[in-house]
């Protein structure tokens, strides 16, 4: 009797894990969105400098009370609309009380930070081991001021190191959770991003699927030792079968070409995946123009939001298998309009960012007028200040939500940008 009742306990427990468990799956830009992952702004906008701001890819300083009631605002939108919200430090902080993890991962760290001096190495990692969960996820994430360790160094290197204001840089850019991975189909890739200061960032988003219970079992291309940048902002999923990559000021050519081979060839990823084709666009490299996701989203299943800066400054390749092991690349004519209904099989409208004078296209394309978060087919999400735009998505038939945005603007991201996409319907 008591064995029967612990096999129904067991069961029970199995089937409350597996109704638990976030099983990835995504396969377009627009079906309904159901699960998402993000980050809002925390302690980290508090210690950018603006000596640093260039280094660390920001053209300002944004005010971290009104950055968080905007962030709010956009996940409220979000939660409103039935679709799960899971938080980028939730579910760090949650991995990191596991101490083993919790060990590897900052020992991880600080080899993505450069901190390589044995004595300024051990002096952090004791003192970062002094916090856990999710204190030691925002204590990363904010960055550790020197005088928060009591360490003397005496190394020449140490010392000219000491003169400096922080052992550990803030990371600002992760509430744009879009870039350090990417889901497409049943499986999310795990980024190398372009500058240096980001690469850290790809660190949290592997220890969720590492270690998280409700996302462990997902399965994961890694691309953070490839050649060359690949980022999250760059890739879109057009359909189950195609993605589009942008080769970019962020993204490198040999990241792509790395990519597809894993994509085609590697036999462990085949069955989390249907993709048969890659259409990279060639777009101008330029900060304006950091992904191609800040130029071009999929607003509907036949409309795409697009700023006009791109025509006929692109060039367009489609990268496929070729039947003796190697990926075959065929540089495509035509304009983006006409390539992306031919390769989509069906008629696909250009909406113009800022519409058709070239000054509101410029001012609008800067505040992330084509960077929009489609929640359902013909339904997105936008910032509030691109006029011009929102109105020509409205005139289309698109519903938009708008969302405040004076102070999260200021970080070069829009909305797509600041989500990661984990489920989306059919």
């Amino acid at each position: 009797m008591s064995i029967t009742i612990e096999k129904d306990i067991a069961m029970t427990n199995k089937t409350t894990k597996q109704q638990n468990n976030v099983n990835l799956h995504i396969t377009s830009e627009i079906a309904p969105l159901q699960s998402v992952l993000l980050k809002r702004p925390g302690g980290e906008l508090c210690n950018l400098i603006p000596e640093a701001l260039e280094e660390l890819l920001f053209d300002d300083i944004p005010f971290l009370e009104v950055a968080q009631k905007e962030h709010d605002a956009f996940a409220g939108i979000l939660k409103q609309q039935g679709i799960d919200v899971f938080y980028l430090d939730d579910l760090v902080g949650e991995t990191l009380q596991i101490d083993d993890v919790k060990d590897k991962f900052i020992a991880d760290y600080l080899i993505a930070a450069n901190i390589y001096q044995s004595g300024v190495k051990q002096a952090l990692t004791e003192y970062l081991s002094s916090f856990s969960g999710k204190a030691l996820c925002e204590k990363i994430m904010s960055g550790v001021k020197k005088a928060e360790v009591d360490y003397k160094a005496h190394s020449l290197a140490g010392q000219v190191e000491q003169t400096a204001p922080f052992w550990l840089q803030p990371i600002p850019n992760l509430y744009f959770t879009r870039d350090p991975g990417a889901v497409f189909g049943n499986m999310v890739s795990l980024n190398k991003m372009y500058a240096q200061t980001r690469r850290r960032e790809s660190l949290f988003i592997e220890s969720i699927f590492t270690y998280h219970p409700k996302f462990q079992h997902n399965h994961f291309i890694d691309l953070k030792t490839k050649f060359g940048c690949i980022e999250g902002g760059d890739i879109l999923v057009l359909d189950q079968h195609t993605l589009a990559v942008g080769l970019s000021q962020r993204t490198s050519a040999q990241a792509i070409q790395d990519f597809c081979e894993s994509l085609f060839f590697d036999q462990s990823h085949k069955a989390f995946h249907q993709i048969k084709k890659v259409i990279v666009f060639h777009i101008p490299s330029s900060r304006a123009f950091m992904h191609l996701d800040t130029v071009m989203t999929q607003v509907d299943v036949d409309k795409c939001s697009m700023h006009k800066g791109i025509v006929g400054h692109t060039d367009i390749y489609k990268l496929m298998p070729g039947s003796s092991g190697n990926v075959k690349c065929y540089k495509l004519d035509g304009s983006i309009e006409s390539v992306l209904s031919n390769e989509l099989d069906k008629k696909i409208q250009v909406i113009y960012c800022g519409g058709s004078d070239r000054i509101n296209a410029s001012r609008e394309q800067w505040s992330d007028g084509a960077n929009t978060l489609a929640i359902k087919p013909g339904e997105v999400i936008v910032y509030q200040r691109n006029l011009t735009t929102n109105k020509a998505l409205q005139d289309h038939g698109i519903k938009v939500h708008q969302m405040p945005c004076s102070e999260l603007s200021r970080g070069r991201g829009g909305p797509r940008c600041m989500s990661m996409p984990l489920v989306r319907g059919k």
